[in-house]
């Protein structure tokens, strides 16, 4: 189904980014292909080829054998150049996340093959000293894979968030004061997407300021006083208010 519709639309996919999101009826389908480059239109087949193999596929094979681990050892190769050699996403970050998360699931899947193989070794063949060694270091290696990707995420937020201050002093522009942690988390927002426009912190009408002592109250009974400054001011641009 999504081969027929990438297939089907693929002129149009393989247009300028700008050009297709303008297409209303096209981009009903973008989530097919608006994370990717028009001239890796069909990287969406690709991936989903490569998740199907990485679940399915892998299900079919007797669990816990060396086969479905070796299996999924060149699956995440594969994943992995690809990854490296189209660099399939329109932002850095996804491009990198990719080739990270294939690197992730191919050490994974080669330190449990060590794994298996050093406790299937006879007892003759195989240490107690070096068995534990592997049973604690490379459990080590497995926690900080299941790290480093949070680590990388945060990273890249701060990153973003240092080379958009020094192409410009955002804070002089909003006037407010510099804080560590909130451009982390305004550089992460803006990897994610989430940081939109900036509102403005007020309406510029065009008018000229009025101090608040060209404000004064009237009367005890409430009445407007005729020589008040802001009418004076407003009249002179059409914003006269007629007193009776």
């Amino acid at each position: 189904m999504y081969t027929k519709i990438l297939v089907y639309n693929k002129d149009l996919i393989k247009k300028s980014v700008t050009e297709r999101e303008a297409d209303a009826e096209l981009m009903s389908k973008g989530f097919l292909f608006e994370n990717y480059k028009p001239e890796c239109w069909w990287y969406e087949i690709v991936e989903t080829i490569r998740r199907l193999m990485l679940t399915s596929v892998l299900g079919l094979i007797e669990p816990g054998t060396d086969s479905q681990l070796a299996v999924g050892t060149v699956l995440s190769v594969f994943g992995y150049g690809f990854s490296c050699y189209f660099r399939p996403y329109l932002e850095a970050r996804d491009n990198l996340l990719s080739i990270l998360s294939s690197l992730q699931i191919f050490v994974i899947m080669l330190i449990a093959l060590v794994l298996k193989r050093s406790k299937g070794l006879p007892k003759e063949e195989s240490s107690s000293s070096s068995s534990s060694f592997d049973d604690k270091y490379l459990g080590y290696v497995l926690i900080a894979l299941n790290c480093v990707m949070v680590a990388v995420f945060i990273a890249y937020g701060y990153v973003v968030q240092f080379v958009k201050r020094s192409r410009k002093n955002e804070d002089r522009s909003l006037g407010r004061a510099s804080s560590g942690v909130y451009d982390i988390f305004s550089g992460l927002r803006a990897s994610l997407g989430w940081l939109g426009k900036e509102k403005p912190l007020a309406i510029d009408d065009g008018q000229k300021e009025i101090e608040l002592s060209d404000i004064f109250s009237g009367g005890e009974d409430g009445s407007k006083t005729r020589g008040n400054p802001i009418h004076e001011k407003r009249s002179g641009e059409g914003w006269g208010v007629n007193n009776e």
